[in-house]
């Protein structure tokens, strides 16, 4: 018996389709062969019957033999990297195993490490470290469903899709595979001919599936195990936009410089999110706040905070010595608008505090107004603004006022004060501005963990729906603080 017998599904579809020839034959009959539909009837039962026989059958044996052959080659040598312990292992797998499923091919594997970061690996080595930017593309890519031809992509006119356009053309590959455990994105496999062979061919697509379920697989098993090792958690780690985010994010560890005190606290509701902050040191003892609030959880939203802070260090390294929050803002809606295309919103506020002038600039971009603290004195600092990302210019007014030393800025996303479910009213502005002026007088580098405290006081047990962000800054050092 023949492999194709064993295996059934050739014959079995072969049968199907040729069920039409039978049904003519019999309408044939009948209405009986010497009569004209009749004839025409039964003629068209033969031609189908050779077409079939020529050309039908024939693809279905061959087409299944090839995708069997893929699989096989596929499946080989990815259960094998099951055993392995560390990304770089899974991507030589995985470029090997392309290679034995269809043939000569370039195969790259971008994934995150276990440990943060995300890069590229291919079974020679030779593939580039990193991708560029890439933040619209990856937004497309994660939209997508299934393998991504090359034609699928460059018949899209989104942003995002001429980005992963132009990678696919840098890497020469035609390809492109998403791999996704569990909702989160793992790694993106790349996957290019060398011998003029058309991957895009539904041929192939029995062995692309297989590579992309077991180079998933493998790459889960790489990150469960070094979650068993650490006894830590997969929430920080575990996909590419997380890996992104946690790059986004200043650690929260005080910081104590001659002309100013800040500590920032950062708490994600999932494994990846949409609230940035940041801060720069600038000339003359300045420094730079921002926070943002991407629209959404997920992939997207980060990948969105990700553009953001792109912006945000670019117009850093070239006007570090100053620089001006409403031109930022500006900066960072044409990065926003870029990325999100109208999908995805965000809102900003950024500020320079002066403590050689005793002053603070700042622009507002549809954040929360921001809380201003004069000893045990608070006020709202009030900016209006449109949120980023609604129009591709846009311009932000620049606002300013004293701040003298000891003076305090307290930036927040509304996670904290729209904390709560239907059934127990939210934390509210009410009463996080109470607990603002009950702490006032603490030090800025204790505010923002007794403030968050306060908040999980009153909802006990409650679950947080959103990322909670907050950011204090002092102008001035506090002088019993020692230096850092």
């Amino acid at each position: 018996m023949s492999a194709s017998s064993e295996r059934g599904f050739p014959w079995a579809a072969s049968f199907a389709l040729a069920l039409p020839s039978a049904g003519l034959a019999l309408a044939a009959g009948v209405l009986g062969p010497t009569v004209m539909p009749g004839m025409a009837l039964a003629g068209g039962a033969v031609l189908w019957l050779l077409i079939h026989l020529v050309v039908i059958h024939p693809r279905l044996e061959g087409g299944a033999d090839q995708v069997d052959s893929d699989q096989a080659g596929a499946e080989g040598v990815l259960l094998q990297s099951l055993d392995m312990v560390s990304v770089d292992e899974v991507g030589k797998s995985f470029s090997g195993s392309a290679r034995n499923a269809i043939g000569p091919c370039r195969a790259y594997l971008m994934a995150a490490n276990p440990d943060g970061g995300a890069r590229v690996i291919s079974e020679d080595r030779a593939a580039l470290s990193e991708f560029g930017d890439i933040t619209a593309g990856a937004v497309w890519l994660g939209s997508q469903e299934g393998i991504v031809t090359s034609s699928q992509v460059e018949a899209s006119t989104e942003p995002g899709a001429e980005q992963i356009s132009t990678v696919m053309r840098i890497f020469n590959v035609q390809i492109v595979l998403p791999l996704r455990h569990r909702g989160l994105l793992l790694g993106i496999a790349m996957l290019g001919a060398e011998d003029g062979t058309d991957l895009a061919d539904p041929s192939h697509h029995g062995a692309f599936r297989t590579l992309r379920a077991y180079t998933t697989v493998a790459l889960a098993n790489v990150f469960l195990d070094s979650e068993a090792a650490s006894r830590g958690t997969l929430k920080g780690h575990f996909d590419l936009a997380t890996a992104m985010q946690e790059s986004l994010m200043p650690d929260d560890r005080p910081v104590r410089r001659n002309g100013f005190e800040l500590r920032g606290f950062y708490r994600p509701v999932a494994e990846c999110g949409g609230d940035l902050w940041a801060w720069r040191e600038l000339g003359d003892d300045k420094v730079l706040l921002v926070i943002a609030d991407a629209t959404g959880h997920g992939a997207a939203p980060a990948l969105l905070a990700a553009a953001a802070k792109g912006s945000i260090d670019a117009m850093w390294q070239t006007n570090s010595a100053d620089i001006d929050p409403g031109d930022l803002l500006s900066v960072m809606n044409r990065a926003v608008y870029r990325v999100g295309q109208r999908q995805y919103m965000m809102t900003a506020f950024a500020a320079v505090i002066d403590p050689r002038t005793e002053t603070v600039r700042f622009a507002n971009g549809g954040q929360n107004f921001p809380f201003f603290m004069t000893g045990d004195k608070v006020e709202v600092l009030v900016a209006r603004g449109n949120q980023l990302g609604a129009a591709p210019e846009a311009s932000f007014e620049t606002h300013d006022r004293p701040m003298k030393r000891g003076d305090k800025l307290l930036l927040y996303t509304d996670g904290i004060t729209e904390a709560g479910t239907p059934l127990i009213a939210p934390y509210g502005e009410r009463r996080f501005r109470r607990a603002i002026a009950k702490y006032a007088s603490e030090s800025p580098l204790r505010i923002p963990e007794l403030l968050v405290a306060g908040m999980d006081s009153f909802l006990g047990d409650v679950e947080v729906a959103d990322d909670i962000t907050l950011v204090v800054a002092q102008c001035g050092r506090t002088e019993s603080e020692g230096q850092a």
